[in-house]
């Protein structure tokens, strides 16, 4: 029974300094906060960096009478912080062990992070949970590792061989690796933090609590943390970012390998200046704020215009155009607003500016306007994205356009989380994606009449008569009660027409018509784009269109040509090995301009190109290296398979499933090597028709996507008709 009272422990602070946003930062097992050392040389003092040494390692206390449970360490952490005073929000970053440590505060105390990032946490899935294709080699993976943490948590236990030997001829070299003295007490410490922190992790059930942005790095070569498992964190909690970070140093120990890129990365998110997309002449300053789905470009004319006696900059929102697109923010309102408002005092000072915004850049420039009203001057709202109160979400989609909007979304997430669709989930596809859909979630959650009720600037807002979406009714009955608001209602439609916006606006610097005319005939607006929310369901249906036409080809050709040229494997063997070893080269001297180990790379890729040279001249060793890349692969994969097959008790199917592709791939890997001709046929038909089998499914896939999006827009239309009072 525990003698040591946990919430009377503190935890070394090993590191404070910096002035700014603050970073706490959690170490990981058998080691201390000097490991962060170089991460916090690169942040550099714009930040506040803390970084502790965890209950149990370092300079904090060691009671040997507590579980080191995640509880524990989160407990103890709590009241370390808050005796630092710590009052403001921070970013939570936790290596390893810390991760897991770092997840389990965040689900105590959410109202204490802005953001949690995990570096290479070890997480462990229930079987149920793991979505990707490699099913037996993922659940075989922790099983191992299980296995191995639960080997070393009982070592000292059972006098183990491997705590003999840390106690005795390898007694100098554990004392470095585990930086104690005392062996014994660090090993029993280990031991209880492998248990119950990582073993017994509360990962999986704290994951999808977090309500805070969310991102889990790790390196390509991580032998612990397996990448090809991190795709299933997405069906638990869809918002988080998953980072893979590429190199020949990108394994496990990242904070003593890559210390510049994990400072890269915990700094990516910390957006202070949004991308400008045009900034011209002198006088008093003009922002204009374009909307989701408004091209910046579009609104160049009417800047060019108002440049004439204002200094005019034209800003691309959070996410959008040149602005940082950081996948991990919720991109809510006060995300928006508070990138925008550190973008306009970096370039504008403390001098007052006159803000104007379309669509949900209206609602942003409202937004600016509520929190720091002494920057503006007035604020002019071009069809404001506003929901008026009352209204529900499903009666906002009884628009056509707002309809299609949320039709697409909906694919657009579920594309997120279907396995055969992880290949589209790209950095570059969710850049497009996650920005979009989460900030017109937010738009649709933003409280209309609180945001109104904060903004004291004058504010002109414009409604064309033709606009469908902006309240005006409810919206009149506002302007109506406060005297430094006002509604204008031109004719036109929602639409961005540059006419419009520029008589809207045109009182800004009082312009003639003339030099309006002169602005847009010089670089008139860009014509009007397929919505960016359909383009994206359609640039991942088409991706999968032509992965599964693909697929189809190559899996056809295999089943129709009798037999493939030795010489054809071989070339494309020889190929792949010398790519891998231009690749290793380009690594190893990146590695070698850090000051790292980068010999031993360097000798892998000369092997590998004289091994590529033998096979592309010997068409024989090719083959046999083919075969048994191949064959052995198909080994480790039915090995895997069938041990899953004997532990999984829950999914029958799965066992099954399992069990016969375990069974056929070692009956396969037999045959390729005692009858050659008959394994390797086997191979070719069984290889084909896995790729014209998965070729069709992609093609079904984008067509199924396809239809239910329709489908779902002609729902949303019939369960919510448009009123008589808005289709005129």
């Amino acid at each position: 029974m525990s003698q040591t009272d946990l919430s009377s422990l503190r935890l070394n602070v090993r590191h404070d300094s910096g002035d700014g946003p603050l970073f706490v930062l959690l170490h990981g097992i058998n080691a201390n906060a000097s490991d962060w050392q170089s991460v916090i040389n690169r942040i550099g003092p714009e930040y506040r960096c803390i970084a502790v040494d965890l209950l149990g390692f370092g300079d904090s206390p060691k009671p040997l009478d507590i579980d080191y449970t995640a509880d524990d360490h989160a407990l103890v952490l709590h009241n370390t912080l808050r005796d630092l005073g710590i009052r403001e929000r921070f970013v939570l970053a936790g290596y390893s062990l810390g991760g897991d440590i770092a997840i389990r505060y965040a689900s105590r105390h959410p109202e204490c992070l802005r953001r949690l990032f995990l570096l290479s946490a070890p997480f462990y899935l229930p079987a149920g949970a793991i979505s990707g294709r490699n099913f037996g080699g993922q659940v075989f993976s922790e099983m191992l590792f299980h296995s191995v943490w639960n080997m070393l948590a009982h070592q000292k236990k059972r006098n183990g061989v491997i705590y003999r030997m840390a106690e005795g001829q390898l007694e100098s070299f554990a004392k470095a690796f585990l930086k104690t003295d005392d062996i014994s007490q660090n090993w029993e410490i280990m031991s209880k933090n492998l248990e119950n922190t990582i073993i017994d992790a509360t990962f999986v059930d704290d994951l999808p609590k977090l309500s805070m942005p969310t991102v889990f790095a790790l390196g390509v070569r991580d032998p612990i943390v397996r990448p090809d498992l991190t795709p299933s964190l997405k069906a638990l909690k869809p918002d988080i970012e998953i980072r893979r970070i590429n190199g020949l140093s990108a394994d496990h120990f990242m904070l003593d390998n890559l210390p510049e890129r994990v400072a890269e990365e915990l700094l990516r998110d910390e957006v202070t200046e949004l991308g400008i997309a045009f900034h011209e002449g002198n006088g008093p300053g003009v922002v204009l704020v374009p909307g989701i789905t408004g091209e910046a470009e579009s609104l160049e004319p009417m800047g060019k215009a108002l440049a004439l006696e204002n200094d005019v900059m034209i800003v691309d929102l959070l996410g959008f155009g040149r602005s940082p697109v950081p996948l991990s923010s919720h991109y809510t309102l006060e995300d928006h607003v508070a990138a925008l408002v550190s973008t306009i005092e970096h370039h504008f000072g403390a001098a007052p500016v006159r803000i104007a915004g379309y669509g949900f850049g209206a609602t942003v420039a409202l937004g600016c306007a509520a929190l720091r009203p002494r920057m503006f001057v007035d604020v002019t709202a071009y069809s404001p994205v506003l929901l008026p109160p009352g209204t529900t979400v499903a009666e906002a989609t009884s628009d056509p356009l707002v309809a299609r909007i949320v039709a697409n979304r909906e694919e657009i997430a579920f594309l997120a989380r279907d396995p055969r669709a992880q290949v589209l989930n790209g950095e570059r596809l969710e850049a497009r994606t996650v920005p979009p859909v989460r900030s017109y979630d937010s738009a649709l959650e933003v409280d209309a009449a609180s945001l109104l009720d904060r903004v004291k600037t004058p504010t002109r807002f414009v409604v064309p008569d033709g606009d469908k979406r902006t309240p005006r009714g409810w919206l009149a009955s506002v302007v109506e009660k406060r005297a430094e608001f006002e509604i204008a209602e031109p004719h036109g439609t929602e639409k961005l027409p540059f006419e419009r916006v520029a008589d809207a606006l045109s009182v800004m610097g009082g312009i003639t018509q003339s030099q309006l005319y002169a602005a847009s005939v010089a670089k008139p607006p860009k014509p009007a784009q397929r919505p960016l929310l359909e383009s994206l369901v359609g640039t991942a249906n088409s991706q999968l269109v032509r992965r599964g036409t693909l697929h189809v080809a190559a899996g056809a050709l295999l089943l129709a040509v009798p037999r493939i040229p030795p010489r054809v494997v071989t070339l494309g063997f020889a190929l792949w090995l010398l790519v891998e070893a231009i690749q290793t080269v380009v690594g190893a001297f990146g590695l070698r301009r850090t000051g790292k180990q980068w010999l031993p790379w360097m000798l892998i890729a000369a092997v590998s190109t004289v091994f590529a040279a033998v096979v592309a001249a010997r068409d024989m060793v090719g083959f046999v290296a083919v075969g048994l890349v191949i064959s052995w692969g198909l080994l480790a994969r039915g090995i895997a398979d069938l041990v899953v097959a004997w532990q999984l008790k829950d999914l029958a199917l799965r066992r099954w499933a399992l069990g016969i592709a375990g069974t056929l791939a070692i009956v396969l890997f037999a045959l390729i090597w005692l009858v050659p001709d008959v394994g390797n046929t086997l191979l070719r038909y069984g290889l084909g028709g896995y790729l014209v089998a998965t070729g069709l499914d992609n093609l079904f896939f984008g067509w199924r996507i396809h239809r239910a999006t329709k489908k779902r827009i002609a729902q949303f239309l019939a369960e919510h008709p448009v009123p008589k009072s808005r289709r005129h």
